[in-house]
């Protein structure tokens, strides 16, 4: 059996026992206002803040990589942040111009961040449009899983209200990975490094390729489980997703 493969049987054990473990248990913590986020459901709200007087709060549970992300209504920006261990660390995405969709990526595979509860934020960058008025500014959710993808073609369905998911797929050192979708969406792909911590959480900025015009292509420096983003940019009911490796 190759390394993939017992690998992704030891994640599936891992992931039915950590959640066994952690299930249920809410997040502590010292923020005034703290709203959960569940796996791959989305919230819309019109709650920003440029304090921590208002809070979002996830968990992390599965041996994948995750990602808070934010999308704002057109015509602005929403910078999002993640607080862990503590108050101590935070990691912050931060837009340049108006770029829709941002996040912040986490990596919990064995050997990169302990399962633990994290605070988010969702700040404004512009005023949004119409504020303050009825319309939700933003969508907020915590894509978190346990799927892998594999070399090959992929169809993405999109469920209601999600704009985005992580996808884990494993490259060994010096593999090169080419990755198609439809121009109109966007791809990252984010690798980190055992012996570095601050590559462990990342902003949306800091993935090692993206797509352009539909297009990736990414040589891996570490044999290790790397996170694909995908983002519906159009608003499709699906996406095709075509993964190469040489």
């Amino acid at each position: 059996m190759s390394l993939a493969p017992r690998r992704t049987i030891v994640r599936l054990l891992a992931s039915m026992v950590c959640a066994a473990l952690v299930g249920g248990l809410p997040p502590t913590t010292a923020y005034a206002v703290v709203e959960p986020l569940q796996d791959y459901q989305p919230v819309q709200s019109t709650k920003v803040s440029e304090d921590l007087d208002e809070n979002w709060s996830f968990s992390t549970h599965t041996p994948y990589w995750s990602v808070l992300a934010v999308r704002p209504s057109p015509g602005w920006d929403v910078i999002t942040d993640v607080a862990f261990d503590g108050t101590a660390s935070f990691v912050r995405s931060m837009p340049n111009g108006i770029l829709g969709v941002n996040f912040i990526a986490i990596d919990s595979n064995g050997g990169r961040r302990p399962f633990a509860p994290y605070f988010g934020r969702a700040i404004t960058a512009t005023p949004p449009p119409n504020w303050p008025g009825g319309a939700s500014p933003y969508t907020i959710m915590h894509a978190q899983g346990a799927s892998i993808i594999y070399p090959g073609t992929t169809t993405i369905t999109w469920t209601p209200g999600v704009f985005l998911v992580v996808r884990d797929i494993y490259l060994t050192a010096g593999q090169q990975v080419t990755v198609a979708i439809n121009r109109g969406d966007m791809g990252y792909l984010f690798g980190s490094d055992p012996a570095n911590s601050a590559t462990w959480v990342q902003p949306r900025d800091w993935a090692g390729a993206r797509t352009t015009s539909g297009r990736m292509r990414y040589t891996a420096p570490l044999s290790a489980w790397y996170g694909l983003v995908l983002v519906n940019r159009r608003g499709a009911a699906s996406l095709t997703v075509r993964i190469g490796t040489a």
